[in-house]
């Protein structure tokens, strides 16, 4: 599946983001774009953080055991078929 410029269309996730935010979301699944380049990434990724905290394992999402970022892009990759 080519999922560039893919929006996706989860409306729980969706609605949580400003058009521009998902456009930029569509780059952070595909790897083009970081959670932490700009202000706007780090944006998304708080909101993804908050979204995603009650499955995100304890120890992920206090950086013990693995990278809550990693896991989070995970999950979108997973949950949009990347």
């Amino acid at each position: 599946m080519n999922t560039k410029g893919y929006i996706p269309q989860s409306t729980t996730i969706k609605s949580l983001l400003t058009k521009e935010q998902q456009e930029i979301l569509t780059a952070i699944i595909n790897e083009d774009a970081t959670f932490f380049d700009n202000e706007i990434t780090e944006d998304i990724y708080n909101i993804l953080f908050e979204y995603y905290m009650d499955e995100m394992p304890y120890g992920i999402m206090k950086a013990r055991t693995g990278d809550p970022d990693k896991w989070i892009l995970n999950q979108l990759q997973f949950e949009f078929n990347k």
